[in-house]
């Protein structure tokens, strides 16, 4: 196989993209990360030939986005999602909304976002330590909003999917992991 190609298997027509797969794996661990972001998987996921999520676009801490980029994705609504190494469990630090999907709602929200999370974020780790990473254990007031802040690096916008159904089980959540106790685990649930 030539390295440049993607390979498809012979049963059906699945394009596996390895040059693309690693590079993605190599930007990961030159950044000291052993662990991909959620719009970086959503990136495997193509490149493995699956069908991918919803559309996503990543706006960087210090991007400056124009209207047209902001107005290129789907739908009415749009939810934003803060990217961050150290917070694990955004919905408990206000770190997802859903905003109407106009440049302007993005924009601000997208702002206010960099600016409440961190204090909201701190408050939750003020008030129960185990909830913070390691390199934030000690730190207090200021100095562990800053250092919140300076772990996030932006805003994922997903285009909205509504729910199929609003009945229990209607989403399964699956989850990929390196112990050191087990090796890789993969986890889902209900």
């Amino acid at each position: 196989m030539d390295a440049g190609l993607t390979r498809r298997h012979a049963a059906f027509d699945l394009n596996i993209d390895f040059p693309k797969i690693t590079e993605l794996f190599a930007k990961a661990e030159k950044q000291g990360r052993d662990y991909l972001f959620e719009h970086e998987c959503y990136t495997l996921l193509h490149h493995s030939g699956a069908e991918t999520p919803p559309q996503t676009m990543l706006l960087e801490k210090s991007a400056r986005p124009s209207d047209d980029e902001l107005s290129r994705m789907p739908g009415d609504q749009v939810v934003l999602k803060i990217v961050s190494p150290s917070i694990i469990h955004k919905s408990d630090a206000g770190c997802v909304r859903i905003v109407d999907n106009s440049p302007d709602r993005i924009r601000s929200s997208w702002r206010r976002m960099m600016y409440e999370v961190p204090e909201a974020y701190a408050r939750l780790i003020e008030g129960n330590a185990r909830n913070g990473a390691e390199h934030y254990r000690g730190l207090t007031g200021v100095k562990l909003r800053e250092a919140i802040a300076a772990d996030i690096r932006g805003v994922l916008v997903v285009q909205f999917m509504a729910p199929d159904s609003e009945a229990f089980g209607n989403e399964m959540l699956v989850g990929i992991r390196n112990t050191r106790e087990f090796g890789m685990i993969v986890s889902a649930g209900l």
